[in-house]
């Protein structure tokens, strides 16, 4: 009996040491990376994959590679917003910005801000950044919307992405014309458009307003996006907004369409859509800065149809024709948890529990100098403190 606990232990132990110098070195990492990324980077961008999910980690890195894609087309447009072709002229896209009234020259004016024809970098990364101190990123991406078989799942990767279809052989991907019918919610577009189709009785019999921008909620909050920075982001309306900038590749309707339809009489499709996307960000969560692009031109279109390079779009998504892109970049509170989190784990494995591992792994060039790790650690949570949610929220203790 003595024996086989001795052995019992020896095997406890020898599990146990791994697991801990594991955990020490991971959270020292993460902690090290942050505070050297926000100090010495422009802006930083947590991204995660999630190993334990139903699609493959190449399916949720090209997601995030398309996502990324549109998020950084704003200065690397060229500058030329239409396009000609043998009949007219065509709008490529728009840029619309709201409290950046210097930047992108050669746009125009409109009664929401400003339009531009290009960003420079720097003008990008001060619509990202409004002070400098706020470094930390998010990014959203279109998700996918719920069970209608259970409400209360949210489905985010549990689709076939090559048929568009669940176990059940439900569609659950948002398509051009509902995230078109999400994105008016609210705004002045719908008001006009009711206006417009119901005349006199239009404001007697009207519904009763919803709140512009809904759509900018998590799907299992009743929005379109999923995060791919935050495990499980906090509801939006709470938190401040430092900056929002939204990118849409969207197919837009034809001029066949509008006509038929009677929507677009006054502005084009592109110029509606742009206003939607302003007025759902700055209505709703008043972000400090804001950008929004909005750009003619499917990623179908963007790969030629999904010909040569980009054909593994298809084997991975079934990506279609009328298939959007949204991503939705933001400097918000919401990454307060996440960096709240990562200064409370390297707290954890500086303490003296851990102090002999450390010491072990300092010995053999593995880890830092300890005074290295605390300037590292003060400064995370200072960082941390930087995105502290507002009193009131129910977020974070006010009295802490």
């Amino acid at each position: 009996e003595t024996t086989t606990g001795e052995e019992s232990s020896s095997s406890s132990s020898s599990s146990w040491q791994p697991f801990h110098v594991d955990r020490l070195r991971k959270n020292l990492s993460y902690g090290l990376a942050m505070s050297d990324f926000c100090e010495h980077a422009h802006a930083t961008l947590p991204l995660r994959l999630d190993a334990t999910g139903s699609s493959s980690l190449f399916e949720q890195t090209a997601k995030l590679a398309m996502a990324l894609e549109s998020a950084t087309l704003p200065f690397r447009m060229n500058g030329s917003v239409t396009s000609s072709s043998s009949s007219s002229e065509k709008e490529r896209y728009i840029i619309g910005l709201q409290n950046a009234p210097f930047f992108g020259q050669g746009g125009g004016d409109s009664r929401w801000g400003t339009t531009a024809k290009s960003l420079s970098m720097w003008e990008y990364l001060a619509c990202l950044q409004p002070q400098r101190n706020y470094s930390v990123l998010e990014l959203d991406v279109l998700g996918m919307k719920k069970n209608s078989n259970d409400a209360s799942k949210v489905v985010v990767d549990g689709t076939n992405p090559i048929n568009g279809e669940n176990k059940n052989n439900k569609s659950l991907s948002f398509n051009s014309s509902e995230l078109w019918e999400r994105f008016q919610v609210g705004t002045s577009v719908e008001r006009d458009h009711r206006m417009r189709v119901g005349g006199r009785d239009a404001q007697r019999n009207r519904p009763r307003d919803s709140a512009p921008g809904n759509w900018l909620h998590d799907v299992k909050d009743g929005g379109v996006l999923t995060s791919v920075s935050l495990e499980n982001p906090t509801k939006r309306s709470l938190h401040t907004h430092f900056s929002l900038n939204t990118l849409v590749r969207p197919i837009l309707p034809t001029s066949s369409d509008a006509s038929s339809n009677h929507q677009y009489p006054y502005s084009s499709p592109m110029s509606q859509y742009l206003t939607c996307i302003v007025e759902g960000m700055g209505i709703s969560y008043r972000p400090e800065r804001s950008m929004s692009l909005i750009l003619d031109q499917t990623l179908h279109q963007l790969t030629r149809d999904g010909y040569g390079a980009g054909s593994y779009w298809n084997k991975s998504f079934g990506v279609a024709p009328e298939t959007p892109v949204v991503a939705v970049l933001g400097n918000t509170t919401r990454v307060y948890p996440y960096l709240e989190q990562v200064s409370s784990n390297m707290k954890t494995v500086m303490g003296h529990r851990y102090r002999g591992l450390y010491n072990r792994d300092l010995m053999n060039g593995v880890l830092p100098e300890l005074e290295d790790c605390s300037m590292a650690l003060e400064n995370c949570y200072n960082i941390a403190d930087t995105y502290r949610p507002p009193s009131g929220s129910g977020l974070v203790d006010d009295h802490g």
